[in-house]
């Protein structure tokens, strides 16, 4: 069963005097995999900032559960929202299980002190990213595909029931790209989360989402499931380039994928 779990209502964003976002609406349910797509600088990252209370609207509303997003207690949106942003960092002699164990800080009192619950929460979260047996390494010693994971395992610490994650595959190989996309589905289907998520790959996009959020220059051109927004006419006017949008099959399963081209070189 799913319902409207986040929504933004008339929100209006801006930074300083530019104004980015003019009366967005938009509703997301629990659970979901949507992914928002777009030409660089045209909004994408500003309405994970605002989902995510690190932007406040200007005007308009973001609800958490029918509940202004302001208004809730940070420890209590922290309980309920995580986000991976696009360039993490964190000191390189920490390890896989302390930065994990960041993801608990929500739920811990003012010392800090670590339950038992927590270290649950910690094993869980690096059971689940594969990285059990890593847990004891340095940052510093990790490749990109394992870093992203080590800061995927501290969004997961924290029990999520909605995870943002900004541009999430950049600077992975395909092969990481590929472990880390089907790691997302598997979050959504057993934990029950909705995730939301900028993607600069379309074709990652249309495969592992369940609805696409379209925007450009500040406006959102389409919003609906994969077949309604994955079509030429709203990738063409997205990107201003021409494209063939058809399917694969694999292994039984059908998979849409687009093919930008230019007319002098197709």
């Amino acid at each position: 069963m799913t319902n409207t779990f986040l929504k933004m209502q008339t929100v209006c964003l801006k930074y300083r005097d530019k104004t980015v976002f003019k009366d967005v609406n938009l509703e997301f349910l629990q659970p979901e995999i949507v992914s928002i797509i777009g030409p660089n600088g045209s909004g994408k990252s500003t309405i994970l900032k605002a989902l995510s209370r690190i932007l406040t609207p200007a005007s308009g509303y973001v609800y958490l559960q029918n509940e202004s997003l302001q208004k809730i207690p940070t420890e209590c949106v922290a309980r309920t929202i995580s986000i991976l942003p696009q360039s993490a960092n964190a000191p390189g002699d920490m390890t896989v299980r302390d930065l994990t164990a960041c993801g608990r800080i929500p739920y811990q009192n003012l010392w800090g002190s670590r339950t038992l619950n927590d270290d649950a929460a910690i094993d869980e979260a690096l059971d689940i990213t594969g990285l059990t047996k890593l847990q004891n390494r340095l940052l510093s010693t990790l490749s990109g595909g394992e870093k992203q994971r080590a800061w995927l395992s501290m969004a997961l610490a924290q029990k999520p029931k909605i995870l943002l994650l900004d541009e999430p595959t950049t600077y992975l190989d395909v092969k990481h790209q590929l472990e880390l996309m089907e790691l997302i589905v598997k979050l959504h289907r057993e934990c029950d989360m909705t995730i939301i998520m900028v993607l600069h790959d379309l074709n990652h996009a249309a495969r592992y989402s369940t609805r696409l959020i379209a925007v450009k220059e500040g406006i959102v051109v389409a919003d609906g499931n994969v077949k309604e927004v994955f079509t030429v006419g709203v990738l063409e006017e997205l990107y201003d380039v021409q494209v063939v949008v058809t399917k694969i099959e694999r292994d039984g399963c059908s998979y849409p994928i687009c093919l930008p081209y230019t007319k002098e070189n197709y």
